[in-house]
């Protein structure tokens, strides 16, 4: 009877995963014609210029967004092309190149965390606060289960 309870949870437990996927169609919409993953970048872009100024290399640009360089040399490429980022030359290392955003990068931030507010805002108010709260801490927790065994699978190559 336990093994059948722990067949019906892993089953749908693996479903709910999958269906988690389908839900990020709601919030990652594009954004003044920007894919999500446009999108993600200049939000990150946009992070870290409020605590520096400077703007990011592509390097860390590339490990926060957990893809390859190519993959953003490629994106910085055409998003550098519509006006929606520069490049500049780091005031420290002037062999090392900054990323910054435009005033038109940052006006599509200001466009997408609107978006994504008004689909949170409509989500809380569907599961109410305390639910909201505890979908929060679930996901953070998932999250941090899955971390600890990556790093830990890390550690062991």
């Amino acid at each position: 009877m336990c093994e059948e309870k722990n067949d019906t949870i892993t089953r749908d437990l693996f479903k709910a995963f999958r269906n988690i996927k389908h839900v990020s169609q709601y919030w990652r919409q594009p954004v003044a014609g920007c894919t999500p993953g446009e999108v993600m970048m200049l939000l990150v872009v946009r992070e870290s210029m409020e605590k520096d100024s400077h703007g990011l290399k592509a390097s860390e640009l590339s490990g926060r967004l957990r893809v390859t360089s190519p993959t953003v040399t490629q994106m910085l490429n055409v998003m550098e092309a519509r006006g929606l980022i520069e490049r500049g030359t780091d005031p420290v290392d002037r062999r090392a190149v900054r990323i910054r955003l435009t005033e038109a990068g940052r006006e599509v931030t200001i466009l997408a965390k609107k978006a994504v507010d008004h689909e949170m805002e409509l989500l809380i108010r569907h599961l109410g606060a305390e639910r909201s709260q505890q979908l929060i801490e679930l996901l953070n927790e998932v999250f941090s289960y899955y971390k600890t065994r990556t790093d830990e699978a890390g550690e062991c190559e």
